[in-house]
């Protein structure tokens, strides 16, 4: 099968509701879809969206890299070890490229994405509810969103008054019952004192867990090495700075937060796979 022609789409979308990253706020989302044609008439589509303020590579960087990419092998035949050939690309693009590829070869194979990669794979998917606004608003939202049949909710923390998001925590816990999970997701907001400070109020609280309480992976290996949270940690920032294979320094953490988009899709696999053999579990943001 040969690589018949690549070609990039732009797009540029207005959003309904502003984007808070970090301390930047997003209006407007923009990217690429990625369209590669082989013989006989085959088409695999993906989606090249750098994020901004996380993703190193800008728009340009993403042109650059596809005609580089297109250079090398329009009209020649996939290599085999084509995803390995990809790990030189910035992650957004390797992640599109490897994304568009594995489409074609499901076209080829006359299968779906989904049984192509997996056969057994689930035929439905839990996802969780981002709760966000005022305190007024999440409870409103909750109350929605409970009735919509979502089980689990998560809540930004790290930027408001320690107390006030600890008291929003405990509100939202007298609402839901057993049966529900709430996931917090720090963003790497506190400094070390800080966050133990948090992580400590939180005892005795039905958390699932927190994404990156700390400001470096260096503090929450500090945090981790010292054996004294029960509360459960998920890494998320932390994994686009080690391999796969150092997820051993981390394995008393509950969870890792794939973003395949940030890591590339076969190096997002390889850290669900690994974080797997460490009873970790592997939680897919887009």
């Amino acid at each position: 099968m040969n690589i018949g022609n690549i070609q990039l789409y732009k797009y540029s979308l207005p959003l309904l509701i502003p984007l808070i990253l970090g301390d930047k706020t997003v209006m407007t989302r923009e990217g690429f879809l990625i369209k590669i044609t082989a013989d006989p008439n085959l088409i695999g589509i993906s989606e090249i969206a750098p994020l901004p303020h996380f993703s190193k590579e800008s728009l340009n960087d993403v042109i650059k890299d596809v005609a580089d990419f297109k250079k090398e092998y329009t009209g020649k035949p996939i290599p085999t070890d084509i995803l390995e050939r990809t790990k030189s690309l910035t992650p957004s693009v390797r992640f599109g490229l490897e994304t568009a590829l594995l489409n074609l070869h499901a076209s080829f194979k006359k299968l779906t994405f989904v049984d192509l990669l997996n056969p057994n794979a689930k035929r439905v998917i839990s996802v969780n509810a981002l709760l966000t606004g005022s305190v007024d608003e999440i409870e409103s939202k909750l109350e929605f969103l409970m009735l919509q049949g979502y089980k689990t909710f998560k809540i930004k923390v790290g930027r408001n008054k320690l107390k006030d998001e600890i008291k929003l925590i405990q509100k939202i816990q007298n609402i839901l019952d057993d049966s529900y999970a709430v996931r917090l997701d720090a963003n790497r907001k506190f400094e070390y004192e800080d966050g133990c400070r948090f992580l400590n109020e939180l005892k005795g609280s039905n958390i699932e867990y927190v994404e990156e309480p700390f400001q470096s992976k260096e503090e929450l290996q500090r945090y981790v090495n010292t054996g004294e949270g029960d509360i459960p940690i998920a890494l998320d920032e932390t994994l686009r700075e080690i391999e796969p294979d150092e997820l051993n320094k981390y394995k008393v953490c509950t969870a890792v937060v794939l973003k395949p988009a940030l890591l590339g899709y076969a190096n997002a696999i390889q850290f669900a796979k690994t974080a797997l053999s460490y009873n970790m579990k592997p939680v897919i943001s887009s």
